[in-house]
């Protein structure tokens, strides 16, 4: 196995790579969500505000930002919004900004797609 292929190593490597080069807008947006994942929140809505003043505003750059601020303030990463028990690693391995654990996602889904069926556009 190749040393780089560790997930630590790849993100020092990436770490590098701003220290030397900090106007990456791309490299900052790569690694805001791997932050995000690893639990690492004020690194991570750093990140997406350095990738948001050079590349520009974007939904999932705002989303990202904006998570990880409340992750970093309340400490709540990995709880359920809905039920407040705690969201199954690999659902938060394959989805590391799900605010909900999967029974709890796909009725708050439904929910709010039959809401905007009853109402008028």
């Amino acid at each position: 196995v190749n040393d780089a292929s560790k997930p630590n190593d790849l993100v020092a490597k990436v770490e590098e790579r701003l220290r030397t080069h900090p106007d990456d807008g791309r490299g900052w947006d790569v690694i805001a969500p791997v932050y995000y994942a690893m639990g690492r929140y004020a690194d991570a809505a750093d990140a997406y505000r350095k990738a948001i003043a050079l590349l520009g505003e974007d939904p999932k750059r705002l989303q990202g930002f904006s998570n990880a601020r409340i992750r970093m303030e309340n400490g709540a990463y990995g709880d359920c919004a809905s039920c407040e028990t705690e969201i199954p690693y690999e659902r938060l391995k394959v989805q590391p900004t799900a605010e909900r654990c999967a029974p709890c996602q796909e009725t708050y889904e439904k929910t709010h797609v039959d809401m905007l069926r009853g109402t008028s556009l």
